[in-house]
């Protein structure tokens, strides 16, 4: 959830730098540092007669991010969000509780030693 307000309420900047009609740089951070090429830098901002303009130019896109959270107090959740609420975080809670095994306590339990049958003591036989 605190990734999802994150993403949602960063802004940047693009900024992208032609000469002519070419892609030269484009920058997520910061500034472009414009043409490298000094001599192709040179031409293209000493315009000629017939062009006024130079032919470099900057193109900057502004992606904004959400401005505006709307924040909520526990006096303003209403009695249906708390009963929600509350059978969300119940029902979430339960999935991760461990099954417990069944503990045996009569596991190592070994019946007494007996002298004597005690079938042909009291002659109780299967027949």
């Amino acid at each position: 959830m605190a990734l999802l307000v994150l993403l949602s309420t960063v802004s940047f900047t693009v900024e992208k730098h032609f000469c002519g009609d070419f892609l030269i740089e484009t920058s997520y951070f910061g500034t472009t540092d414009g043409c490298d090429n000094q001599s192709s830098y040179e031409t293209c901002h000493q315009p000629s007669s017939k062009d006024k303009k130079g032919c470099c130019k900057d193109k900057i896109e502004k992606i904004e991010g959400q401005d505006d959270l709307q924040q909520e107090t526990y006096k303003t959740i209403e009695l249906e969000k708390h009963t929600f609420l509350l059978a969300f975080i119940t029902s979430y809670h339960n999935l991760f509780l461990e099954n417990k095994p069944n503990i045996v306590s009569y596991k190592q339990y070994y019946l007494p030693y007996f002298k004597k049958n005690l079938q042909i003591l009291l002659q109780s036989f299967i027949i």
